[in-house]
């Protein structure tokens, strides 16, 4: 059972300022979340073999290809900063 002191700890480290109800509420659930946890860690896992995604999709990359734009012109007019070689000029960061 997590304390109402430590449920007071937790809270001050998150900046939290919970009424003496909210510490009594959050003391039962998060005990009653690790209790779960506990219960969890009875379950004999040695033999299992890691899951890491469910879904059965695989990583399939496309190859990037250069395709022409049709709004290139309309966007680079779009801007307020001149237009040099088809770039945008912008003020120096340093």
């Amino acid at each position: 059972m997590i304390s109402q002191d430590e449920i007071k700890k937790i809270a001050n480290l998150a900046r939290l300022d919970l009424t003496d109800e909210e510490v009594v509420k959050f003391s039962n659930e998060l005990s009653s979340i690790l209790d779960y946890f506990e219960k969890l860690n009875e379950l004999d896992t040695e033999n299992e073999e890691m899951t890491l995604q469910i879904t059965g999709i695989k990583n399939s990359p496309r190859t990037d290809a250069v395709e022409p734009s049709s709004i290139k012109n309309e966007l680079l007019n779009a801007s307020e900063n001149e237009i040099s070689d088809s770039h945008i000029r912008v003020k120096n960061v340093f």
